[in-house]
């Protein structure tokens, strides 16, 4: 915790969003590994933890994990043909 602190306070900011990009990547497999209603699962979760006073920055790293999956997945859907997301 420490370490990442001082990071933080004396590194480039470039190096800032590094750590934070690894620390978004670290979720990649996790993620991956789960299903859509799991992850619907996840999302209502996130918005509880939310709800129940947990800060912004707290679930920042999870929730932009969470809708990168989300994204990856609606993207791949549409690129494949088995769902139209826009009308012809």
């Amino acid at each position: 915790m420490i370490s990442w602190i001082k990071k933080l306070l004396f590194s480039s900011p470039l190096s800032v969003f590094e750590m934070n990009v690894e620390a978004i990547n670290a979720l990649d497999n996790e993620l991956r590994e789960c299903s859509d209603a799991d992850l619907k699962k996840k999302s209502d979760e996130l918005r509880d933890r939310v709800k129940n006073g947990e800060s912004l920055g707290e679930v920042l790293f999870f929730a932009f994990a969470l809708v990168r999956e989300v994204a990856r997945r609606t993207l791949l859907k549409c690129r494949l043909g088995k769902e139209k997301l826009l009308p012809q």
